[in-house]
């Protein structure tokens, strides 16, 4: 199973307003520099906060958040820092994660620039991002291969900070209604926020009941809606938060408070997150088909679920909806369905950031395979070899890149997709990683789960580095699929946020 999904809980530990960024791994972060050797800082003119996150009775991790004010040619600015430190367990095994951002920014909210800093593993992805009027440029590093794009920015839109800024200058009271745009770090896209001043309620905080203003906060981004809760005191300042999805409450403290480590970690997140079924499948891979009653709290599983060579969708009703899974093989015979399927482009063929198909190492493990003249073959053999190579199976990696990959031979399922989608694009086949549920018998149920699909002659066909088994049976729910390709690369995996917590599966039919 995945340790991508144990980024949810980094991407929603923050009890402020900020929507939460989904982070995939361990974040670290360098401050930013100011922009001119002018710029000179007041010493009294900084602020900071702590904050401790609990999930049931398991103390998870903490935040701490900096804010340094400077002056820069008359102009006053912001150096505004924040890291998060989350301490889990993965179905036994204790994953850290530490996410540290950092933004440059006005006092009016805007952004000027920032910088984060992904570990994944052990190579860290780099990311500098500055505004230049109407875009933002953007230069993503990682393993000494940088990749530059620009996205479309509008001055009215806020930095990481802004939103804290804009409403402690003016405090929400019972039934106002804010909306603005702001930036979600990591995924470097811009979600619209909408926030529900609902009325003053009697709250506990670790430091006893306190009387609090509730916020409901909806945010968007690419069509996925995420939600939390609030409480904020009359100044504006959040002392409490609620992700519904996870669970998760986060309580401002004191610095004594949040870095406390006496309290033993119990929240397992691969426990959590596993969708139960109430029958098991035998021998799941080697399925030929499988229909899936799929069920979701308040959403249509039809819109979110994909549809594809391997996969249809069949809405029931507006909570319920059909899923029929298939095995393919390249010498099925073709389907209607094939033809709207979207086709590769060179995206899927290249190298980039995450998938260092041009890496040395790479092109020297590929090179024995690439003599092979039937793709799909050489495809499957690659598939074998991933899973024979990565000697080191184990829940606590994060989301290290293709690279990193072949130079360790350890991780789970996001590190063997990323080592053979770079094998396949190295031996000149299009290949992408796909995101979704598995079956897992050890639970009996679907955990979290990332794998591959290559294009073969008119086709995107699956395969399974964790399996080994060249192709995969009916057990495999796709959600969505990304050539993990720039910037925004990370984006790809925002619908885990829309069924996380929320996804009923009942089996159908079983071939």
């Amino acid at each position: 199973m995945m340790s991508l999904y144990e980024w949810t809980l980094g991407a929603l530990s923050s009890c402020s307003f900020r929507p939460p960024a989904i982070c995939l791994g361990i974040l670290l972060a360098m401050l930013v520099q100011p922009t001119s050797s002018a710029v000179t800082a007041e010493p009294a003119a900084s602020t900071e906060t702590w904050d401790a996150f609990y999930i049931g009775d398991s103390r998870v991790g903490y935040a701490h958040t900096t804010w340094r004010y400077l002056h820069d040619e008359g102009r006053q600015l912001i150096r505004w820092s924040s890291t998060n430190h989350l301490s889990l367990k993965r179905f036994g095994q204790s994953v850290t994660q530490t996410l540290r951002l950092a933004s440059l920014e006005s006092t009016d909210g805007q952004l000027i620039r920032f910088r984060s800093e992904l570990a994944q593993g052990t190579v860290p992805v780099v990311a500098r991002g500055q505004v230049l009027t109407d875009k933002l440029r953007l230069e993503t590093t990682s393993a000494g291969k940088t990749e530059t794009a620009d996205l479309t920015w509008d001055t009215s839109w806020l930095g990481f900070a802004g939103s804290d800024q804009l409403l402690q200058r003016d405090p929400l009271k019972p039934g106002d209604v804010r909306r603005y745009s702001t930036l979600l770090p990591v995924l470097n896209q811009v979600a619209e926020v909408e926030l529900k001043a609902v009325r003053l309620e009697a709250t506990e905080l670790l430091t006893g009941v306190h009387q609090l203003l509730r916020v409901e906060s909806t945010s968007k981004v690419n069509d996925v809606t995420i939600q939390s809760v609030t409480w904020v005191d009359k100044t504006g300042q959040p002392l409490k938060s609620f992700i519904p999805t996870l669970g998760q409450y986060g309580y401002r403290t004191t610095k004594e408070q949040a870095l406390d480590k006496t309290e033993a970690v119990s929240f397992d997140l691969g426990q959590f997150s596993t969708v139960r079924l109430q029958r098991s499948i035998p021998n799941p891979h080697r399925t030929k088909q499988i229909v899936y009653r799929v069920q979701l709290k308040d959403t249509d599983p039809s819109a979110i679920f994909v549809t594809g060579a391997s996969q249809s969708v069949k809405a029931i009703d507006e909570q319920t909806t059909l899923v029929t899974v298939s095995s393919i093989r390249p010498a099925d015979p073709p389907k209607l369905l094939f033809a709207s399927i979207r086709k590769p482009t060179p995206d899927d063929l290249t190298a980039n950031n995450l998938i260092q198909s041009d890496n040395e190492k790479i092109v020297q493990m590929a090179r024995s395979f690439s003599s092979e003249s039937d793709p799909w073959q050489v495809a499957c053999k690659l598939e074998r070899y991933v899973h024979e190579q990565v000697q080191v199976k184990n829940f606590s990696q994060a989301f290290a890149t293709a690279a990193e990959v072949a130079a360790s031979l350890e991780g789970d399922c996001t590190e063997h997709s990323v080592l053979l989608a770079a094998l396949c694009r190295a031996c000149g086949i299009p290949a992408r990683v796909a995101m979704g549920l598995v079956y897992y018998p050890p639970e009996n149920g679907f955990a979290y789960h990332m794998w591959n699909e290559v294009w073969i002659q008119d086709r995107w066909v699956p395969l399974d580095a964790t399996l080994g088994l060249g192709g995969i049976g009916a057990a495999h729910l796709k959600l969505a699929d990304s050539n993990l390709k720039g910037a925004t690369a990370y984006s790809a995996f925002l619908p885990v946020l829309q069924v996380l917590g929320r996804i009923h599966l009942e089996i159908e039919e079983v071939q």
